[in-house]
């Protein structure tokens, strides 16, 4: 059922860490994980943000993916195809995960810098 709503394409990368000799995290090191799994991404939520005279707006990223799709919090988005291979969406971080009846509910927040 969730199976033919799932027309887009995820693309994650999953960091491995090494430490120094005093035990301090080192450069994470981003390294494929996931290529063309199955997803769909919608905006849940949002609104506009006023500060003086400019406006912000601020909308939540959220993707359904199957429930066997190797993901975790933080790993990175490194980009989300559609159907016909347009990249829709660029670099964001994995926030959350819900696991529902039937798929997983992922939050995503966009990337800003190396913020692993």
């Amino acid at each position: 059922m969730i199976g033919q709503r799932l027309s887009m394409r995820l693309y994650t990368d999953r960091a491995t860490q090494s430490t120094d000799d005093w035990g301090n995290k080192g450069v994470p090191v981003w390294n494929s994980n996931l290529s063309a799994e199955p997803c769909y991404v919608y905006v849940k939520g949002g609104g506009e943000q006023w500060a003086d005279r400019m406006v912000s707006n601020q909308y939540d990223l959220t993707m359904i993916v199957g429930r066997k799709a190797d993901i975790i919090e933080y790993d990175r988005v490194s980009k989300i195809e559609d159907k016909i291979g347009n990249q829709k969406y660029g670099l964001m971080k994995i926030v959350g995960i819900i696991n529902r009846k039937g798929h997983k509910e992922v939050s995503l927040k966009r990337w800003s810098g190396d913020n692993a």
